[in-house]
């Protein structure tokens, strides 16, 4: 299988390793290419075939998180084709993030068990859910933000090409989380600390701006790329900004019967 935008073959998989664009079968070096199609066997079972595909996609997802984490700079040339990785990828990534600030929290409470007061554990759907709804809107924040930007000067990214591109430069910090995780687990806190705010800056505001100056360089819009990079992340800040605002009014609001009884 060739891929048509880097060339790169390989024996099997659906995507490309590389850069994650649909293979399609390399003709000119099979000479049995124009032979007669063998008829597939139609009594095979529909869940074998099933089976397979999910394999195959699973193996490409793999081969091309891989390939990242060799070169992460190939995420720039990830195409529309790579969408579903990138959505996949940030899945995980917000999966991971969320599960480390959860144990981060379980550590902190036992530590206070031990040496000041007794807590109750804290409820595992409800603290996490909560948790990963907080990383899922700082994540569409970054990308809200990618999106004004890259329109404002004039870039061809498409949404779905910001998304494979966005998702694909995040898989090293994927793998940054997976070991935070362990961290976490393992209730070391300070560590667990420190690679969870490596990553959070990271993923929510320096992989934009890399984004947008990457393209900024490479494309033919004739921006001032560096007042653009510097102004997504001010962008970034400035909407994460006021949804925290937000949410800290509403907070007050609900405490504010309370606070009205003493």
């Amino acid at each position: 299988m060739k891929c048509p935008i880097c060339e790169n073959t390989q024996t099997s998989g659906t995507f490309c390793g590389q850069c994650g664009a649909e293979l399609r079968e390399d003709t000119s070096t099979n000479p049995a290419s124009n032979s007669p199609a063998i008829t597939p066997d139609l009594q095979a079972p529909a869940a074998s075939t099933s089976n397979s595909e999910w394999m195959n996609k699973v193996e490409d997802f793999w081969n091309y998180s891989q390939s990242l984490l060799k070169q992460p700079l190939e995420a720039f040339r990830s195409t529309e084709s790579a969408f579903t990785q990138g959505i996949i990828t940030l899945l995980l990534y917000m999966i991971t993030f969320t599960l480390s600030l959860y144990f981060l929290a379980s550590s902190l409470m036992k530590q206070l068990n031990t040496f000041w007061m007794e807590t109750e554990p804290l409820p595992f759907f409800e603290v996490s859910s909560k948790l990963f709804l907080f990383t899922f809107i700082g994540i569409i924040i970054s990308i809200l933000s990618l999106v004004i930007v890259a329109n404002a000067m004039k870039l061809d990214l498409s949404i779905k090409a910001i998304i494979a591109q966005y998702g694909a430069i995040t898989t090293p910090f994927l793998a940054l989380n997976v070991l935070t995780l362990l961290f976490s687990l393992s209730g070391t806190v300070s560590v667990t600390l420190l690679l969870l705010g490596i990553s959070c800056f990271y993923v929510l505001l320096m992989v934009p701006v890399l984004i947008i100056y990457h393209h900024g360089i490479t494309g033919e819009s004739g921006a001032p790329v560096f007042y653009w990079s510097v102004g997504t992340s001010i962008l970034i800040l400035l909407l994460s900004y006021l949804f925290w605002k937000w949410i800290l009014i509403e907070r007050l609001g609900e405490l504010g019967p309370l606070l009205g009884i003493f």
